[in-house]
């Protein structure tokens, strides 16, 4: 399963992460002791110690949604409160990403700007 899984999950991860951070960065990458790193758009790798909360939050996102598309396609996503840490244009750019989704996708917030942001498209 890794072999056949890891490289298709680490490509689509890596493709969903760059679209959704506009190419700040171009991959992440996670060790055997799951250390997380990324590389810039500059080639420069980073730790993620020095990441924002934000951006540590669009890792994982890109990792569950490219999961998603490779082992539940066709499956319901649900979301609760998946952007609570997002600044705007990190929620916009996730929701965006979202609607190129083959899975019907529910979003739950607490908040109404994943609502009024919805309906303004």
């Amino acid at each position: 399963l890794q072999m056949d899984y890891s490289p298709r999950l680490n490509k689509t991860s890596c493709d969903i992460f760059k679209s959704i951070t506009d190419g700040k960065y171009t991959e992440f990458m996670v060790d055997e002791d799951y250390n997380i790193t990324v590389r810039n758009n500059d080639n420069v790798i980073v730790s993620s110690d020095y990441l924002s909360s934000g951006t540590f939050d669009q890792i994982y996102f890109s990792l569950r949604m490219a999961l998603i598309s490779l082992i539940c396609k066709g499956m319901p996503v649900i979301l609760d409160d998946a952007f609570a840490l997002y600044d705007d244009e990190r929620m916009k750019k996730a929701l965006n990403y979202l609607k190129t989704s083959e899975n019907q996708v529910l979003v739950f917030s607490c908040q109404t700007r994943e609502k009024n942001f919805m309906e303004e498209r």
